[in-house]
């Protein structure tokens, strides 16, 4: 039987997603030809992983220009893949051009809903013309996957598909070295906000929580791991509620180990977003036995399972989620219960094992 050709474009490096997606390569390689194609440099044009993956390296690192489309039009010509699978800036001139080469199926995973494209830019005229381009690419798709039921309607909606053109496979994540961390001794509660500080993420409304929470429980701590627009505003926030001894900001971690080192020490990690599609940082979290505070946004409640593996707040209820943060500083064995219930949900839903089984069960579904 003749082997499926797959080609998987995003980015060989080992950072966020980027790593479950290289990990995903080498799994398919043992069913399938696979082609990897990176915007991320190789050091090489070409790299040999195994007799079935090779990492293939586009002209530009950010592909968004003519050359790259025909380069990826010519790629697709040659080898004539069977699907071609793309995350980010890779989904628009992949999908064009893998239409154009014509590729049967042509899959767009879908990373960003449309509320928070309008959060990414302050000016109207930019903000059309990137919705624009961002539709642009998945109008050249006949597949879309997202990583939820939320991001499913989200995407019928915004993209006009038919339900029948989207299927649902949550994230998974390739476990780093880490200890799993049910019990808690630290006298001083540390909980964590790990993420961009961008108006989305709702990182402020934390500093109004925390100026309730430390007038009845001084000793308690937050910590801000990330950078992003709003570094200045949360500092000046800090300083006028008086929480400088309450609130550390660390700037931004640069590994994949530094996100674990913080998770270890975490007693809770909390997810205020304003809107959210499929925080990574909740998986990892459960993969390390820190329950999850989360706003009901986005695709966040289905990850998370209230009362069980965390808890879920309005979002910028300040009062809802300072009475969650304190049920888990009252109640040790609740958080400890729940730091065990966070890794059975990962072992459960989201290890790297049932996602390359669920990406493998949709491959085969494509005739």
């Amino acid at each position: 039987m003749t082997r499926r050709r797959i080609v998987i474009v995003h980015n060989w490096i080992e950072v966020g997603i980027n790593i479950q997606n290289r990990q995903l390569a080498y799994e398919l390689s043992k069913l399938y030809d696979v082609w990897f194609l990176s915007g991320s440099r190789l050091g090489a044009k070409e790299i040999k992983v195994n007799d079935n993956l090779k990492v293939v390296e586009w002209p530009n690192k950010r592909p968004t220009k003519l050359k790259d489309l025909w380069f990826c039009w010519k790629f697709f010509k040659e080898i004539q893949p069977d699907i071609v699978m793309a995350h980010f800036t890779g989904i628009r001139l992949s999908m064009i051009a893998a239409f154009f080469a014509g590729v049967r199926h042509r899959v767009a995973w879908y990373h960003i809903l449309s509320k928070q494209l309008e959060n990414l830019v302050n000016n109207k005229r930019k903000e059309r013309w990137m919705i624009r381009k961002f539709k642009s690419g998945f109008l050249f798709s006949n597949h879309i996957i997202t990583f939820h039921e939320f991001g499913k309607k989200d995407a019928m909606d915004f993209l006009n598909k038919r339900a029948n053109q989207i299927s649902v496979i949550p994230n998974g994540m390739l476990l780093k070295d880490c200890t799993e961390k049910i019990g808690f001794e630290l006298q001083r509660p540390v909980f964590l906000f790990l993420g961009r500080l961008h108006i989305s993420k709702g990182v402020d409304t934390l500093i109004k929580i925390f100026k309730i929470i430390s007038e009845k429980y001084p000793e308690v701590q937050l910590k801000i791991v990330g950078e992003g627009d709003m570094g200045e505003l949360l500092k000046e926030m800090i300083l006028k509620s008086g929480l400088e001894k309450n609130v550390q900001m660390t700037g931004k971690t640069f590994s994949y180990e530094g996100v674990f080192g913080y998770l270890q020490n975490a007693y809770a990690l909390l997810v205020p977003s304003r809107i959210d599609n499929y925080p990574t940082v909740i998986i990892e979290a459960m993969s390390s036995g820190v329950p999850v505070i989360g706003a009901r946004s986005g695709g966040v409640p289905e990850m998370i399972k209230d009362g069980e593996d965390g808890f879920l707040c309005e979002t910028e209820n300040e009062n809802d989620w300072a009475g969650k943060i304190e049920l888990l500083i009252q109640n040790k064995n609740l958080r400890n219960e729940m730091a065990a219930n966070a890794i059975k949900s990962y072992k459960e839903r989201f290890t790297m094992d049932k996602h390359v089984e669920n990406v493998i069960r949709f491959i085969e579904s494509l005739k």
